[in-house]
């Protein structure tokens, strides 16, 4: 299996001037280089701004402008394989506007009416993929994620994911006393989570497979906010009060069809949430009691 760890490791291999900087809830540029060995050449580029921070202009300078250079120079530079993903945030706004929603499928992504901006240039790029793998050849690999969260990610500050803002507020409610938790919204949207490992493990298995297609990969188990929460409390061993805020809540429901990916790769995610919220809540209690005293 590979795991995180395995990959970070993959830093050191970098040229001096790469730029690797994790961004919470997107990746500015996770990493963006050549990577050589006796077989194979790979070209992966995981790029993402936050949302929130995006306007037109910079999604068309930090985004299109990169993605569409990258893969010409991939082609032009013999590169054999590429790899590029992003987030569901490209599935249509009117399949997701219910909680219990029917799990999306890969073919769901049309008609389209993805996220403004960020969502059609994802589709806008995943079709560029297709087209230099049909007209030159290149091993394009394609994939869409589904809420990623595990340790060593960014856990406060307002980019971080639902489960690791979920495990501070939690860790500072065991260490201050005070079982108050607030969640915004009403705490009844919904999502898969799938943790950091799996990830990396189905990214490693689909850059070995002949599949040229968008693949989702995340978890296919669905639950609300506030089980989230009560899931966490319990790892830490406390119980709270949740407190509902106005607050950003995304889509009502979001979750993944994993129909295809067990079909392609013969292999599903493995790790469950509890397991994974686990792993995470405990590094970010670390994090608060080293920041927080």
């Amino acid at each position: 299996m590979v795991s995180i760890s395995s990959i970070l490791n993959l830093r050191q291999l970098l040229p001096m001037n790469s730029r690797f900087s994790t961004y919470g809830a997107g990746i500015t540029v996770f990493w963006q280089h050549v990577m050589y060995n006796r077989y194979t050449i790979w070209l992966l580029i995981w790029a993402a701004l936050v949302i929130s921070q995006l306007t037109m202009r910079t999604l068309h300078e930090n985004d299109t402008l990169i993605n569409i250079h990258m893969l010409e120079a991939v082609h032009l530079n013999g590169v054999q394989r590429f790899f590029f993903s992003y987030s569901a945030y490209i599935y249509p706004q009117y399949r997701q506007q219910r909680p219990d929603l029917i799990p999306l499928r890969e073919e769901n992504a049309y008609p389209a009416e993805p996220e403004e901006g960020y969502g059609w240039e994802k589709l806008y790029m995943e079709k560029l993929c297709q087209y230099y793998y049909e007209d030159y050849g290149l091993r394009t690999y394609v994939v869409r994620f589904y809420n990623i969260f595990g340790p060593l990610g960014t856990w406060k500050g307002g980019k971080e994911k639902a489960p690791a803002a979920l495990c501070w507020k939690v860790a500072i409610a065991k260490l201050t006393g005070n079982h108050v938790v607030e969640i915004w919204g009403d705490g009844e949207q919904t999502r898969s989570f799938c943790y950091i490992d799996d990830l990396v493990e189905g990214v490693y298995r689909l850059m070995q497979s002949d599949y040229h297609q968008p693949l989702n990969i995340g978890q296919d188990r669905m639950v609300t906010i506030n089980e989230l929460a009560d899931m966490i409390a319990s790892i830490a061993g406390i119980s709270i009060i949740k407190k509902h805020i106005p607050g950003t809540q995304g889509v009502r429901g979001r979750n993944s069809d994993n129909t295809r990916l067990r079909t392609v790769l013969g292999w599903e995610p493995q790790i469950s949430l509890e397991e994974g919220l686990e792993r995470t809540y405990y590094w970010i209690e670390e994090q608060v009691r080293q920041q927080y005293g």
